[in-house]
């Protein structure tokens, strides 16, 4: 009987072929022995790789308990393999380890099943040396050039950027992580790494091989070139940094009045013995929403969580060649599918604290002892410790760097709008009513001391966005895709979390075409479609019980005339409010905090934690 002929009828009467035949007999059973891993491996001297192979029977699956013999041919300085034999498991799946030796070449794996008439599989092994690049990431101010070697970097004097690279094999593609990139500037560069001054930074490169430093203005400047490097990659990168102005806020203002953030206010009364606080101040606060995260956010990633799930049965096979394929189903999901799957997971943890950034303006009140406050949120941050990697450096009390996730607020003049799928989206929109506060002594303290006082507050946050924008960014620091859309969409042979294009690949040549691979992959890619279609559309209608953050609280006064230029009178000026631990105090010693927020955020209930400080210059 020709062979096609019997092939297609073991798939549509399976039962006429069932039962292994006695030994040397096929009694006109089909076997086949088929690659499970890639078949053409490029290894680095000293690497070690699995090479597996599945041994079925058409029409009834894998062949339990058979034995599979591989042998290595070429050069025997170049690839050593473990045992030259191996048993197949219940799923008829038999593997061995490679292990590519110092020197470069080439050579052979060869699979056979002796006992079956089933022809070999070849494995053609590639030794190369260990070859690293490193590329330039984009991002809001980032340009990037053609090839990643360099890019564009703008900045405002009183900003900071990050500095991105990822770090690649230049053979496979495949992220680098757990390796030290060094940044640096140059001596006659103003700007430099965080607030002490340094001109050089190292970051560990995360699970997506990225890392990246943040680069602190400090003030207007002749353009600069910095650059970072990896031991490891043959080359750097280079960005060309323009530092430019702050927008214009200068006003002419009439006598008695003050210019203020480009506004002209009263000059106000003025009690000598009260510190000012009048002027501009940058904000970081912090928020506990443990309580106050909806019970659905655990549901969010549940499809792209059992994708493997999903599939089975979607693919229209026959019964028997299905279960082959659910057995191998973890071949065909690459290593960025557990990454998203982990961010899924981690959506509690990645959203239980909310994190601001922005610029306070001060205003005379109506007494001495009184302010008016006008504020506007330009970042939103999270932090997911997952994107440091293994290397996680820094004061503990500190949210490291390497984890941040930032979301642009539509204050936010010099930042670029998220994207999807080449789609420009909307920014968060965060709006902070205006409030008073009270200059206020501190009980049973030494003369002179004063806390600011607010009795309430409220700022609208569009959260169920920021949530969406968090998970996407997140999304884009580890893995190659910038949001669930792009990462789930497989249609034409795009790259996504599953390999549809290999999972239709391998059931065409296994079947020697009598399955094409088209319908499969189209199968495969609409599964996947659906689970983040789904994912999608369950982060969108996330519904906290409110937008709106109701708080109030204090802070300290710190700092009082140590530079008389910052505030309205010229003298006694305050240049702190809170102190610089209020987000480990929030999260370790939360009845210790300086700097307090109480009050309800998003609908919870009227008593959560948030901490504050404020300072006259930016954050590094």
């Amino acid at each position: 009987m020709p062979r096609a002929l019997a092939a297609t009828l073991c798939v549509t009467a399976a039962l006429a072929c069932g039962g292994d035949p006695p030994a040397g007999e096929d009694g006109g059973a089909v076997y086949r022995l088929a690659a499970v891993s890639e078949t053409d491996l490029v290894l680095h001297p000293g690497e070690t790789r699995a090479v597996r192979v599945v041994l079925a029977r058409e029409g009834v699956g894998g062949v339990p308990n058979a034995v599979v013999r591989f042998q290595v041919e070429g050069d025997p300085g170049v690839v050593v393999a473990g045992a030259q034999e191996a048993t197949t498991g219940e799923d008829g799946m038999a593997s061995i380890s490679v292990t590519a030796r110092g020197q470069t070449g080439s050579a052979e794996v060869l699979a056979s099943a002796p006992a079956f008439e089933a022809p070999q599989v070849t494995f053609m092994v590639g030794i190369v040396p260990l070859r690293r690049i490193l590329q330039v990431v984009g991002g809001p101010g980032t340009l990037v050039d053609p090839g990643g070697r360099t890019a564009s970097v703008m900045l405002l004097e009183s900003g900071s950027t990050p500095l991105r690279v990822r770090l690649v094999d230049a053979d496979t593609g495949e992220p680098v992580a757990g390796e030290n990139v060094f940044f640096s500037v140059p001596p006659e560069a103003r700007s430099t790494f965080g607030s002490g001054g340094a001109r050089s930074s190292r970051a560990t490169t995360n699970a997506a091989g990225e890392a990246q430093a943040f680069l602190l203005a400090r003030g207007v400047e002749p353009g600069f070139e910095a650059s970072a490097f990896s031991a490891s990659a043959s080359d750097g990168v280079f960005f060309t940094v323009t530092v430019v102005g702050n927008p214009a806020a200068g006003c002419d203002c009439p006598e008695g009045y003050v210019c203020a953030d480009g506004v002209c206010e009263p000059a106000g009364p003025r009690d000598p013995a009260l510190p000012d606080l009048t002027g501009v101040w940058y904000t970081k606060h912090a928020f506990d929403l443990r309580a106050s995260l909806p019970a659905a956010l655990r549901d969010v990633f549940g499809g792209i969580r059992a994708l493997d799930q999903l599939l089975s049965g979607r693919l229209g096979l026959p019964g028997w060649l299905q279960a082959i394929i659910d057995s191998l189903l973890g071949q065909f999901l690459p290593g960025w599918f557990y990454a998203v799957v982990r961010v899924g997971d981690d959506l509690g943890t990645l959203l239980s604290f909310l994190r601001a950034e922005g610029r306070m303006r001060l205003s005379p009140g109506a007494d001495a002892a009184h302010v008016e406050a006008s504020e506007v949120w330009t970042s939103l941050v999270f932090y997911w410790l997952p994107l440091c990697g293994e290397h996680i450096q820094g004061d503990p009390e500190v949210p490291p760097e390497c984890a941040r996730l930032d979301v642009a607020t539509t204050s936010a003049l010099d930042s670029a709008s998220p994207r999807c799928r080449n789609e420009v989206l909307p920014k968060v929109a965060v709006r902070a009513a205006p409030f008073t506060a009270l200059i206020d002594p501190i009980p049973d303290s030494a003369p002179g001391r004063f806390r600011l006082a607010v009795a309430q507050r409220q700022v609208d946050v569009e959260i169920a966005k920021a949530a969406v924008t968090a998970v996407d960014a997140a999304l884009a620091l580890s893995t190659p895709w910038q949001c669930i859309a792009e990462a789930t969409d497989c249609r034409g042979g795009l790259e996504c979390i599953v390999d549809c294009s290999g999972i239709g690949r391998w059931v065409s040549d296994f079947t020697d075409g009598i399955v094409p691979a088209g319908p499969i992959e189209d199968a495969c890619a609409g599964a996947v479609g659906l689970a983040g279609q789904a994912a999608v559309g369950l982060l969108a209608s996330l519904k906290f019980d409110s937008n709106l953050l109701v708080f109030g609280g204090g802070a300290s006064i710190g700092e009082v005339g140590d530079d008389d230029s910052v505030c309205h009178s010229g003298s006694g000026c305050a240049g702190q409010l809170g102190d610089d631990h209020f987000d480990g105090d929030l999260r370790h010693r939360p009845t210790s905090r300086d700097g307090t927020w109480t009050g309800s955020f998003f609908g919870g209930s009227g008593d959560l934690p948030g901490s504050w400080e404020a300072k006259r210059a930016p954050f590094d």
